[in-house]
């Protein structure tokens, strides 16, 4: 049976504690090739997204050949799956950034939000995501409360608190900073995510270069 439409209110929220296939995942928890794991399932479930598929669960839980109520225990609901995911998919590119800039001076922070500016332009997954699941999926991506949008305040603020920490001024303090270069990037979400039809990324970059200037 296909998945029921989402409500608005089932957001999740930031408190809950990371899913069991999430925890895997992070750790780099290696896949079994005959046993269904946690960490197998949400593997699975990146593939499908990356893909540009519609993430069903039911379909999730046939192909690793183990029990709905499994999959949830292991996964969370669709929603908390799908932001589980959109995080391990924006952590894969923000350490990629991150070792990018390393051997440059500080500040990073601009570096890296120009990087992830460019990287959510050519995001195709990204775009696939946002037409398959409408308002839902910029909900899941914007939402302040939300699980993504919460990581990924944080993320952004500790990489500017590190480079307050190798003689960065900030303007503002760190978090404020890492919000307001966050709701820069997520003009780029909009209209489906289609380039053509958001602002033009070299204007975002000066918008933000003029942000975190000391």
């Amino acid at each position: 049976m296909a998945d029921a439409p989402p409500r608005p209110e089932a957001v999740p929220t930031a408190e809950a504690p990371p899913s069991p296939a999430l925890s895997q995942a992070l750790a780099g928890t290696a896949l079994s090739r005959t046993v269904p794991t946690p960490a197998a399932a949400f593997a699975q479930a990146r593939v499908v997204f990356q893909s540009g598929e519609r993430l069903d669960m039911g379909r999730l839980a046939d192909e690793l050949g183990v029990a709905r109520t499994t999959l949830y225990r292991w996964t969370g609901d669709r929603d908390r799956l799908l932001a589980d995911v959109l995080w391990a998919e924006t952590k894969t590119a923000l350490d990629a950034l991150e070792q990018s800039v390393e051997s440059k001076p500080y500040p990073h922070a601009e570096a890296i939000a120009m990087g992830f500016i460019d990287i959510l332009c050519g995001a195709e997954p990204v775009r696939s995501f946002l037409r398959t699941e409408g308002q839902r999926a910029l909900l899941a991506l914007t939402v302040p409360s939300s699980v993504y949008r919460s990581r990924l305040l944080d993320a952004v603020t500790e990489i500017i608190e590190d480079d307050v920490t190798h003689g960065y001024t900030p303007p503002e303090t760190p978090r404020l900073l890492a919000d307001t270069v966050i709701s820069m990037t997520e003009r780029f979400l909009h209209n489906g995510g289609e380039p053509d039809a958001n602002p033009s990324p070299e204007m975002a970059k000066r918008a933000i270069a003029l942000l975190l200037r000391e």
